[in-house]
């Protein structure tokens, strides 16, 4: 296991690696991200917005993201094995053919399908950029490459839903499809230019055959890692609660408050405005301080915005708990990503992280699964208070043994081994 990082001076910086070669890839990346987020928010809003039933709703929620969750391993796997570009190459590529083949029968059926293989493929992407970055940047630059790779994210979140919902109302759906298509073939070719800055344009050659034996690998060094596991549980609960507020929204949003489709992707984007902030906040503390000291203030954020959304009586109110609710997640986030390659053997970042990955994802079917259970009968700001209770209660023995997993503080002169 990899020992804790020490505090870095700027001297330690690579200034070169960041605005060469971390800045263009998470600026290229950026195009995809962006139509990550239009899609994977347009088409299960487009499922509700058909159908206008709460159950098929979160039916399509779990249908979504079940196939990443399951596969996701699997997907770790490869990414260790083969050549970051090819494979980078056939997440965008096949997105966009993908959405091509949907703009022309943009049918329920075909929606809840699409948005499956959509989101299988935007994990392999999240997995490759990950990837890239831990065998790319020095442990020194870590914190801000991650912090800028979630600043791209959240600036994505912010344009991407409203993007998404405006075009369910002011615009046709077919021609909003084969406009995404089109940036997906963009952010392929853009890729494709800036990889080998960032130093991972060819396959690892250390990798040995057998994949198999390397997820099984993956499995045991996580298994193994106590701190890592308590990391990913401490996550799946987070996740559990943010991925009910996601596939509740356009219920609440559409059916309690009595609004458009097009004010759900308005909102979304609203709300994830605070979530830039704190990712511009965050990337900018990381100069100067380890990230470690703002993940108190994110759980604060997290349980007072989850509060809000509970008792918010009306739309306003709860768009405030959900931009706030997304901020805190976007501190967290950078936090738990910057933790979690500190304890992730290198040679093994691939197939670690898709184990991980798929853990941390299995929350958001499961809460989709909760909407198709209860959404028609149950009030969905009612399952979230319920959601959030239970939450509560395992974050707090979590985080306590996270604390205990914690390495004793060095005597002062003596540096970590």
């Amino acid at each position: 296991m990899t020992s804790p990082t020490s505090r870095t001076t700027a001297s330690e910086i690579d200034p070169n690696l960041l605005r060469f070669g971390v800045v263009p890839f998470v600026l290229v990346r950026l195009s995809g991200l962006l139509c990550d987020m239009a899609s994977a928010f347009l088409l299960p809003v487009a499922v509700f917005v058909a159908t206008g039933t709460a159950t098929l709703a979160g039916v399509a929620f779990v249908v979504q993201w079940a196939p990443r969750v399951l596969l996701t391993p699997l997907l770790g796997v490869f990414v260790d094995r083969f050549a970051a570009r090819s494979q980078f190459l056939v997440a965008d590529i096949g997105r966009a053919g993908v959405l091509a083949v949907l703009a022309w029968s943009p049918t329920p059926g075909a929606l809840i399908a699409s948005s499956a293989a959509l989101t299988l493929l935007n994990g392999h992407a999240s997995l490759l950029v990950e990837s890239v970055l831990a065998h790319g940047v020095r442990r020194a630059d870590m914190g801000r490459a991650q912090s800028l790779q979630q600043f791209s994210l959240q600036a994505a979140t912010v344009t991407g839903p409203a993007i998404g919902g405006w075009a369910l109302e002011w615009a046709d759906l077919t021609p909003t499809l084969a406009t995404v298509a089109v940036f997906f073939g963009l952010t392929a070719v853009g890729t494709t230019a800036v990889l080998r800055g960032v130093g991972r344009g060819r396959a690892t050659e250390r990798v040995p055959p057998g994949e198999v034996r390397r997820l099984a690998r993956g499995m045991r060094a996580l298994i193994a890692n106590h701190r890592l596991g308590v990391l990913m549980l401490v996550t799946v609960v987070v996740n559990l609660v943010g991925g009910l507020a996601l596939a509740a929204l356009p219920v609440v949003v559409i059916e309690t408050f009595d609004r458009s489709a097009g004010a759900v992707g308005t909102l979304a984007g609203a709300a994830a405005l605070l979530s830039l902030v704190a990712a511009a906040t965050v990337s900018a503390l990381a100069r100067r301080s380890d990230v470690g000291r703002l993940v108190v203030p994110a759980f604060v954020l997290l349980a007072g915005s989850a509060a809000l959304m509970v008792v918010a009586p009306a739309l306003v109110a709860f768009g405030i708990g959900y931009g706030l609710w997304s901020a805190g997640i976007t501190v967290f986030m950078v936090w738990m990503r910057t933790r979690r390659l500190e304890l992730i053997d290198p040679e093994d970042v691939g197939v670690t992280l898709g184990l991980f990955v798929a853990a941390i994802l299995a929350a958001i079917p499961v809460a989709g699964l909760l909407l198709a259970l209860f959404g028609d009968a149950v009030a969905p700001q009612t399952l979230i208070l319920g959601t959030a209770i239970f939450s509560a209660v395992v974050l707090v023995w979590l985080l306590r043994a996270w604390r205990a997993t914690c390495p004793a503080p060095l005597p002062i002169g003596e540096t970590p081994r």
